[in-house]
């Protein structure tokens, strides 16, 4: 009898054991999920932001909260002159404002009205944290692009960067001093 009972507090001692080892494994797996998540939410809400310099050079220099022709006529203030070239397809209109803004539309009809780029010459402008701009140098242009973006093309005069689906093309003068920013839609898209 007696042996019966130290078989039963040792078996009972043993599932007790067993039991808290049991708790502290699912503890961990429990907390190691956890931590999983909190990686998986982290990573989704910076991906976007990896490698991405601007996240909408548009909103810079646009005032207008979208591409429309009348949205942009009406957010961007006080038109310096309009130019109108007729082409055999289409015509285009070229907006220009006192600040160095230029807005370039194809015209397919006198209603339908698209905005195929902007050309900025002012220095009031800048872009991302390092606030590149006209009047930025070459090293500068380089030293946030080159290398970290897969989409960078360099040519004599110009450097050319695809991100955030838009393409951006940096125009250097013979100093190499940053003199215009064109912005528009990558051929891509």
């Amino acid at each position: 009898m007696e042996n019966t009972v130290l078989m039963d507090i040792s078996l009972e001692h043993i599932l007790l054991i067993r039991g808290n080892s049991m708790s502290e494994r699912k503890q961990m797996f429990f907390w190691f999920v956890c931590l999983f998540i909190e990686i998986l939410v982290f990573y989704s809400i910076i991906k976007d932001d990896i490698g991405i310099y601007c996240r909408n050079y548009y909103a810079v220099v646009n005032h207008a909260d979208n591409n429309a022709y009348e949205a942009i006529i009406d957010a961007n203030g006080s038109i310096k002159k309009k130019k109108v070239i007729e082409r055999d397809e289409y015509k285009l209109e070229y907006v220009y404002y006192d600040d160095g803004r230029m807005f370039v539309f194809k015209v397919y009809y006198p209603d339908l009205k698209e905005l195929c780029y902007i050309d900025i010459t002012g220095e009031d402008y800048r872009f991302g944290r390092k606030k590149i701009g006209v009047g930025s140098s070459r090293k500068q242009i380089e030293a946030v692009y080159k290398g970290k973006n897969d989409k960078y093309c360099e040519y004599s005069k110009e450097i050319e960067v695809t991100e955030s689906r838009t393409n951006v093309s940096f125009y250097f003068n013979e100093q190499d001093i940053v003199y215009k920013i064109r912005i528009s839609k990558p051929e891509i898209y």
